[in-house]
């Protein structure tokens, strides 16, 4: 025991333990710096720290046996001095000292060797070395049990897959839902995987004739994935144990159910789930052939999502329930997932969803403004789509939407979402890409009703119907009860002036879809809007009517604009300012604007009805009051510019207004950019400058924007009629073009005799008006 203290206080030993841990200290490092850079798997560093501490004794017993662990210590020089014996008093020489004991030179001796432990630490991470890379290449390969499904051929980057819904033994089910939501939520960040949404698979389920809201079992995820084609199906099951939750996930070979791939994973309590998915996610992307490093860098469920199993279970039932279009229930239980985790960002943005589906303004803007606050708690891709819908929705800054929107393409180019959403920013200053970029999803192998709707804007807009109509048709055949997919045919035929057939279309939508948003708004609207376009005033105002009092559900915008449809086409079909004033005012006593939230108001609707009708005070009075109502930092929207310059326009400020207008035609991305035309030319009309009138009239009745047909065609009769009146105006005057001008007010005299052969009689003298100078100018050009 002596000898061991002496040996443990001996200098050289405490060098070589702390040499030992500062490189173990650096191996480990290496070899962390190493795993991340590499992507190499999990085991490679606990295999590392394995290496080490096995290393340590090794290490430790060379240093006792090289060190001279077995010889006597010399004694010390104090001990051997010469001198007196104090008893005897008699005085001795000291005898030389005795040479040191001789090392053993036992067979520890020779194992215990510095170049043997240096040999030995040196194969050792060798073979570590010679593990990792073999992995490596056997998951690149596709060879052996590390192989990825992608390199083995089993899948393709970008395969769609079908993720079931998990099985559960609690007795509603709702534990599965929620696991399975959280499942489809971590696989949302894979660059491999891309998993059918909802709208997919609620689509697929009525093509199958079956009902989504009974959820997507193994077998009909597996009968669906064959029949859209897709070529796998993940499906899992949780099961409660005594010690807890048992999670397990298979990866499915759609078109025998044969089991590609098996992953477990345990969860002590119900806190312990979100992390046990989290888990099963990991292990699913790596084996699918993701990148780890790409895997490790994403934050856990609980960090980017919600740590509330609670909130997770509604927010799942919220979604299934939106995918099925039942958005009532969808916003119940949002909103009770949002209250449980105020944090729950996911939550907020799918309430944003539901409330611009019910046309909610306000309700929209809080929700988004919600989650875009808390959008440090969602995955990189869904951060992004919370950034650009609430800069798309709330800022209105589209210049930010758009960067936000190209990002996620730049991630995934077939984000069919980021691919929709970038389109409607676009809005009408590239049609042609628009329509490109809704392509992407109706040819991602999951596309839902709203990338066949949305796209026919673009194609009317370039004038493209039968590829619209084409597409519509094939539309309604993959969701045959998705009433807007019929509706949106509407915009076809009416920018093809083709009012019977549209007609036709909204009659079906009313019989076959009765009860519907689709059958009791959507297309009455549309067909107000004819019987505006034909000088029906009084059918115009009582489908008004009509439509206000079917729901009690529709949204402040719904209400406000149909009710005002009657006011604008009163004021250029009869030319009664004052009557669409007294309208206004009707609408404005029976919808007050402090009874809604500040966005649901549309005050700038009214101001433009009121600048329109040559109140200027009354319209400005209105933009102030929009102005106390608007969003911190809302950039000003073309509705404030429109409203301002045609208040102007009103006062008789028509330079101020017609710079205005001249300067929102050219900039304006995001609406009917020609719709600025009509305004332009009543402008350009009032200040007698004809020529700038007529080319302004003439440019927009050439347009076949959707904006247009669908809330402007108050306007055609007025500009057929101005347009007549100008023309022959110019012929009068002796111009070099007088016969053609003679030829073109014919026409239009003609157009608008044509239109209103059957409007209201108190709009039959403008009718035989226009009729009298149509004929004394055919008279005249014989």
């Amino acid at each position: 025991m002596k000898n061991l203290i002496h040996e443990i206080h001996r200098r050289s030993l405490w060098q070589v333990l702390g040499i030992y841990l500062a490189g173990s200290w650096v191996a480990l490092q290496v070899v962390e710096q190493l795993t991340e850079a590499a992507g190499l798997p999990d085991w490679v560093r606990p295999f590392c720290l394995a290496l080490l501490v096995i290393g340590f004794p090794v290490v430790m017993a060379t240093a006792f046996v090289q060190e001279g662990m077995g010889a006597r210590p010399a004694e010390p020089e104090s001990d051997r001095a010469s001198g007196p014996v104090p008893e005897t008093g008699e005085t001795v020489v000291d005898s030389p000292p005795e040479s040191p004991a001789p090392r053993p030179s036992g067979g520890h001796h020779r194992l215990f060797t510095w170049r043997n432990a240096i040999l030995g630490g040196v194969g050792a991470f060798a073979l570590l070395g010679l593990l990792a890379a073999g992995w490596l290449g056997s998951r690149a390969l596709g060879i052996g049990p590390a192989a990825s499904l992608v390199a083995q051929g089993v899948l393709e980057e970008r395969d769609l897959i079908v993720l079931a819904d998990f099985e559960s033994s609690d007795d509603e089910g709702s534990l599965g839902d929620a696991l399975t939501e959280a499942l489809r939520i971590e696989l949302g960040n894979s660059t491999v995987l891309d998993v059918v949404d909802g709208a997919g698979i609620t689509g697929a389920l009525r093509r199958m004739q079956r009902d989504p809201e009974q959820g997507l079992s193994r077998d009909v995820a597996l009968d669906l994935a064959v029949r859209e084609g897709y070529k796998a199906v993940i499906a899992g099951e949780v099961r409660q144990l005594a010690a807890g939750y048992q999670l397990s996930a298979d990866i499915l070979q759609a078109s025998d159910g044969t089991s590609l791939a098996g992953f477990r994973e345990t969860a002590r309590d119900a806190d312990g789930l979100i992390d046990a998915i989290d888990a099963l996610s990991r292990d699913i992307r790596e084996k699918a052939g993701e990148s780890i490093r790409a895997v490790r860098q994403d934050e856990p469920l609980d960090e980017v999502s919600t740590a509330s199993l609670d909130a997770l279970q509604r927010y799942s039932e919220g979604v299934r329930a939106f995918d099925a279009d039942d958005f009532q229930r969808a916003q119940a239980l949002l909103e009770e997932a949002v209250a449980i985790d105020s944090g729950f960002a996911m939550a907020h943005r799918k309430l944003g969803a539901v409330y611009q589906n019910l046309r909610q303004d306000q309700a929209l803007v809080d929700a988004m403004s919600a989650a875009y606050r808390h959008r440090e708690r969602l995955t990189r891709s869904e951060r992004l789509h919370v950034e650009g819908t609430y800069h798309l929705f709330v800022t209105g800054d589209r210049s930010a939407a758009i960067g936000a929107f190209e990002q996620l393409l730049d991630l995934d180019p077939g984000d069919h979402g980021a691919a929709n959403n970038l389109a409607v920013a676009l809005g009408g200053a590239d049609p042609e890409r628009a329509a490109e970029l809704y392509r992407v999803g109706i040819e991602s192998g999951s596309p839902a009703a709203i990338h066949y709707t949305n796209i026919v804007n673009p194609l009317v807009t370039l004038g493209r119907y039968e590829e619209a109509l084409e597409l519509l048709e094939e539309g309604a055949a993959r969701f045959p009860d998705v009433a807007p997919i019929e509706v949106a045919m509407v915009r076809v035929y009416a920018a093809r002036d083709e009012r019977a057939e549209a007609r036709a279309i909204t009659a079906s939508v009313a019989e076959g879809f009765r009860g519907t948003y689709a059958a009791d708004v959507l297309g009455p609207w549309w067909d107000l809007t004819f019987d505006a376009l034909e000088g029906k005033l009084e059918r115009t105002a009582s489908a008004a009517t009509a439509i206000v009092e079917s729901r009690d559900d529709l949204s402040p915008r719904d209400l406000i604009q149909v009710a005002l449809t009657p006011a604008y086409a009163r004021l250029y079909s009869a030319d009664d300012p004052e009557g669409a004033i007294r309208l206004a005012e009707d609408v404005l006593t029976r919808f007050p604007l402090d009874s809604f939230e500040p966005a649901d108001r549309q005050t700038l609707g009214f101001a433009d009805l009121f600048a329109r009708a040559g109140d200027g005070a009354r319209a400005r009075s209105l933009v102030e009051k929009w102005n106390e109502d608007r969003i911190a930092g809302d950039p000003s929207p073309d509705g404030l510019v429109t409203a301002t310059a045609l208040a102007d326009l009103a006062d008789g400020r028509d330079d101020d207004a017609i710079a205005a207008l001249e300067r929102l035609d050219g900039s304006a991305p995001d609406r009917c950019l020609g719709c600025v035309a009509f305004d332009l030319a009543l402008a350009y009309d009032r200040t007698g400058d004809r020529d700038a009138a007529i080319e302004r009239y003439e440019e927009f009745l050439a347009l076949t924007h959707p904006f247009k047909l669908f809330t402007g065609y108050f306007a055609r009769p007025h500009s057929l009629r101005r347009l007549g009146e100008l023309y022959e105006d110019r012929a009068g005057s002796d111009g070099a073009d007088a016969s053609a001008d003679l030829q073109r007010a014919a026409g239009h005299f003609g157009s608008f005799v044509e239109l209103w052969a059957d409007a209201d009689e108190e709009l039959q003298p403008r009718v035989r008006a226009a009729q009298a100078r149509l004929e004394e100018i055919l008279r005249e050009i014989g």
